[in-house]
């Protein structure tokens, strides 16, 4: 019971709360007496997780369903010393286990063997991986992309396209983590979604890992991960990853180079999450860099700004400054990356540590002047925006642009002929094409929002006050009336 108290957790990160198929919400538990060995498997069709526990059980082979929410029940009302047996007969499954010195039986919803789907199995020698890769791999998929629209980056790809060194990649297109000195046994490039089951802390600490990547089949790829005693299979995350080494700068003599001595990161790590701004969207810090030491400001939505001054960094370069998500600026100091390189306000920040790389993009904050009359954006002068790193389609796509001539503001008058008097030419109006439109109506949203957002507040503020004028009045009616009834008990 102890034994599978620890691994019921497990399950939850891949069995769904909510399925319209009975049969994904159950466990399969399967006997095999000649290995002396209990094996459990959940699944939600794109993972599939098995544990196996030794026995010395002897009873005959054979495969039974169990809801995974009634096996916790029981389970939870167990000590890790009892042991609790399941029976299955084809018709009927019931839970046995102890209870104040007797067995009792408790009959749960029967679900038939034929509806579980069969998990695919993997072939071929799987590759063993180094115990640095659990955690690499798991910083790699905090820097990954949540967003559904570019699947290809929601999880972290194990790049084997350099045959002088492999690595391990995540990034969600404004920052970047890249770590290599991996040498993976692997024909093509592997992209491990991001799934809870991989991060959870039962299976990253249970023993040494080993992979499997399949070949495509039905045009689903998948892999396999294999512990002492579970063993993950998921689907592979298909798609082209895109060329994530252009988009990482080489720093040279001209960066600036910060070094953070451990007093420093702590001091960081305590004052970013408190500086002003951090309700603002991106949650915006600047990192002001002089010869003599560095300094971090926030500033607040309304403009008031506090900086603070960080001790223990010493400055290679010169003076520059730059502003950056404080989150990636946290993140990057928890993961321990210690060198910070700055070239100026509008190139990516380089984080580096050893074979370990995070690229950061800055934020853009004020008015951009506009670059072409027919392509102005209107961008509000407070709002800050990051800047995404770019695909190479987009870099192609802008090294290919045309430029636009502007037309001449005021049209030519046509010369009078005889008795003919030039008119006046008839100015067309300016066609704003659809883009503009929504870029226009989405601004004029914002400003509505910001209006309601404001009342809002202030509607809160004026109902706080009412309500402590109000119980200022209930304090006082109550000292009257306690007056008046003192006055009512005097007797003349």
């Amino acid at each position: 019971m102890a034994d599978l108290k620890s691994a019921l957790p497990g399950f939850s990160k891949v069995i769904q709360k909510k399925s319209t198929l009975p049969v994904l919400g159950c466990v399969k538990l399967s006997l095999k007496p000649d290995e002396k060995l209990i094996e459990l498997e959940a699944t939600n069709l794109d993972e599939t997780v098995r544990f196996r526990l030794p026995t010395d059980s002897k009873g005959p082979a054979g495969e039974v369903l169990v809801p995974y929410d009634e096996l916790c029940k029981v389970v939870k009302g167990c000590t890790g010393k009892d042991v609790i047996r399941v029976v299955g007969d084809g018709k009927n499954t019931r839970i046995r286990f102890s209870l104040h010195g007797g067995f009792v039986d408790q009959t749960v919803e029967h679900v038939p063997l034929q509806e579980w789907p069969k998990a695919p199995c993997l072939n071929g020698e799987a590759i063993n991986l180094p115990e640095e890769f659990k955690n690499t791999l798991k910083q790699a998929i905090e820097c990954s992309s949540t967003d559904s629209s570019r699947y290809v980056l929601n999880g972290a790809c194990l790049d084997v396209s350099s045959p002088t060194g492999h690595y391990v990649v995540g990034t969600d297109g404004h920052h970047l983590y890249a770590a290599n000195s991996f040498a993976f046994k692997l024909d093509t490039s592997v992209v491990i979604p991001s799934q809870k089951f991989l991060l959870w802390p039962g299976f990253m600490d249970d023993g040494e890992w080993r992979l499997k990547a399949w070949a495509k089949e039905k045009n689903v790829p998948w892999m396999q991960i294999d512990s002492s005693r579970w063993t993950y299979i998921s689907k592979q995350i298909d798609g082209n990853y895109p060329n994530w080494k252009q988009v990482v700068p080489l720093a040279d003599g001209k960066w600036t180079k910060l070094t953070l001595d451990e007093n420093a990161v702590e001091i960081l790590l305590g004052v970013l999450p408190m500086l002003p701004g951090r309700d603002v969207r991106d949650q915006p810090v600047k990192l002001d860099v002089q010869q003599h030491g560095l300094a971090v400001q926030g500033i607040a939505k309304s403009g008031q700004s506090s900086d603070a001054r960080i001790d223990g960094v010493r400055v290679d370069g010169k003076a520059v400054s730059t502003t950056l998500n404080r989150t990636f600026l946290i993140k990057a100091l928890r993961f321990g990356f210690r060198e910070i390189s700055i070239l100026d306000s509008m190139t990516p920040l380089l984080f580096t540590l050893g074979g370990k790389t995070m690229v950061v993009m800055p934020l853009r904050s004020g008015p951009v002047a506009p670059p072409a009359p027919a392509t102005v954006r209107k961008t509000s002068p407070s709002e800050t925006a990051p800047t995404e790193i770019p695909s190479p389609v987009e870099q192609q796509s802008n090294q290919t642009e045309q430029e636009t001539k502007p037309m001449p503001a005021e049209p030519m008058t046509p010369p009078q002929r005889g008795n003919l008097k030039p008119q006046e030419p008839t100015v067309q109006p300016t066609e704003t094409s659809a883009v503009d439109e929504l870029l226009e109506h989405i601004e004029k949203t914002k400003g509505n929002l910001r209006t309601v957002f404001n009342d809002l507040n202030e509607m809160s503020s004026t109902l706080k006050r009412v309500s402590k004028e109000q119980k200022a009045t209930d304090k006082e009616i109550s000292k009257f009336r306690a007056s008046l009834r003192s006055l009512q008990n005097v007797a003349i």
